[in-house]
């Protein structure tokens, strides 16, 4: 039987620096410790997170096919760059010292994220502090990208949708007993638990906005998968990282 939902309590105060909106943080109280499932007992697990906050970097904008992230940005008929803001930065970084604090980087196997700039922003921390080498991209930073040798605008894959498929290969493909962080997106998550076998049906577990994404940024997903393919989500959790500015 699968846990409950849990909320782990994480206030960090973000201190604009004005003009140059760089940010010094306090952190304050130490998010729970999530046990874990140690080497995991014969199944492999994955920490399915969301991207962190972002924003579209216009020095950096491709030439592929409108994307819905940046139509008010790129004119409707671009592709564009999307970094991590501030905000999504010290989620990033809240999000490795989690992993760090609860026992689990020093366990993972692999960091997958998708090939969107800010997917692989949000986990790269945690692949560095894992000190994983194992990835094989373009991009050679611990972060297994998927599809490995693509860049965010090109054609065929100017939608974070194009990550998906081969996504839930690289999941099928992991050897037993793997432990793995994947990044992924708000319009991705949840149909790519869908196709190994996790019913995302319920809306506590599964939080969705009116047109069916991810709700929030704070959600964490711990599956299992078998031998075979089976998987069962084994725990929800919702960091509580309250980022505020003042």
């Amino acid at each position: 039987m699968r846990k409950k939902s849990v909320t782990l309590s994480v206030l960090v105060s973000l201190v604009c620096a004005a003009v140059l909106g760089t940010f010094a943080t306090d952190r304050g109280t130490q998010a729970q410790e999530y046990k874990g499932n140690g080497n995991g007992n014969g199944k492999t697990i994955v920490y399915f997170v969301r991207h962190g906050e972002d924003q579209v970097d216009l020095s950096n904008i491709g030439n592929g096919i409108f994307a819905e992230a940046c139509s008010p940005c790129c004119g409707g008929d671009e592709c564009c760059l999307e970094v991590l803001n501030p905000l999504g930065e010290m989620r990033a970084t809240l999000l490795a010292d989690w992993f760090q604090d609860t026992g689990i980087t020093g366990t993972l196997t692999n960091v997958i994220a998708s090939h969107k700039t800010r997917t692989r922003q949000t986990v790269k921390m945690i692949a560095s502090d894992a000190g994983l080498t194992n990835d094989v991209d373009q991009t050679p930073d611990g972060v297994q990208q998927i599809p490995p040798f693509v860049a965010e605008c090109d054609a065929g894959f100017e939608s974070a949708s194009s990550s998906k498929d081969p996504m839930i290969e690289e999941l099928a493909d992991l050897p037993l007993g793997s432990q793995v962080v994947v990044g992924a997106h708000s319009g991705t998550i949840y149909k790519i638990m869908d196709a190994i076998g996790i019913d995302t049906s319920d809306p506590v577990d599964f939080p969705r906005r009116p047109n069916g994404k991810v709700q929030g940024f704070n959600n964490l997903w711990i599956v299992s998968m078998k031998d075979g393919g089976e998987a069962e989500l084994e725990e929800h959790l919702v960091l509580d990282f309250e980022l505020a500015v003042q």
